[in-house]
């Protein structure tokens, strides 16, 4: 992939590629929250050898803290509460709510709830 630095392109290039970046990005995310309620509802992070969710995400994949609670607690939501959808619409996936929106959703349960959530104890809609 050849990156053309952002000071070459004109304007209406520039905001071209911004909104095509931000497209990318959202469709990157969707997929990934996808995937990690699936490694998740599976446990497949025990076969790996992490002990868990998070463990795999800051030391496989090289998330920061940060990165890998948000993204986790996200998956979780979405798979609880169906925040996070993929449409396929002309070949174009999109996610309905961004991560940092479940992962608000998230945080503003009832402590119990949220505990519950984080340890998969509640009964999860599949995605």
């Amino acid at each position: 992939m050849t990156i053309i630095p952002p000071t070459s392109l004109s304007d209406s290039a520039l905001l071209a590629e911004t909104a095509r970046a931000a497209g990318v990005e959202r469709n990157s995310t969707a997929s990934l929250l996808s995937l990690l309620g699936e490694i998740d509802r599976r446990k497949l992070y025990l076969g790996q050898g992490y002990p868990s969710l998070f463990s795999y995400c800051t030391r496989a994949l090289h998330l920061s803290e940060p990165a890998a609670y948000t993204r986790i607690a996200a998956a979780r939501t979405a798979r609880t509460l169906f925040c996070v959808s993929r449409h396929s619409f002309s070949g174009i996936e999109s996610a309905t709510m961004p991560a940092a929106a479940c992962t608000k959703s998230f945080e503003s349960f009832t402590t119990p709830v949220r505990m519950a959530i984080a340890r998969s104890r509640l009964p999860l809609n599949p995605m």
